[in-house]
């Protein structure tokens, strides 16, 4: 999902500070990438839920990468805890855009 900010994107130290205000505290954020390709990547707890991508205007909350599913569909087996983790996903991106859209936009 799209974010069309007003002026130029926060600055990902600037937006965790914004995501920890409001969202819960299960949350854990981590910079990623360099230079002009910078991501926010949005833990829940073990599961990776989102990267919010930075550019110049806008910003996107996409799904976690493939690899980062993986993993944690591993790590669900292993601890034997059946969880339907797509929607669960979807819900996590669905309030990080709600809550980029109401502070930015």
């Amino acid at each position: 999902m799209i974010v069309t900010v007003r002026n130029t994107t926060p600055d990902p130290k600037d937006l965790i500070q914004t995501l920890r205000e409001g969202l819960s505290h299960r949350f854990s954020y981590k910079i990623a990438g360099s230079g002009q390709e910078r991501k926010v990547v949005v833990r829940y707890g073990w599961l990776t839920a989102a990267r919010i991508s930075l550019f110049r205007n806008q910003m996107s909350v996409e799904s976690p990468s493939r690899t980062n599913i993986f993993f944690s569909s591993v790590f669900m087996l292993l601890i034997s805890t059946p969880m339907p983790l797509r929607p669960l996903r979807a819900k996590i991106q669905d309030q990080l855009t709600a809550l980029l859209k109401r502070k930015y936009s």
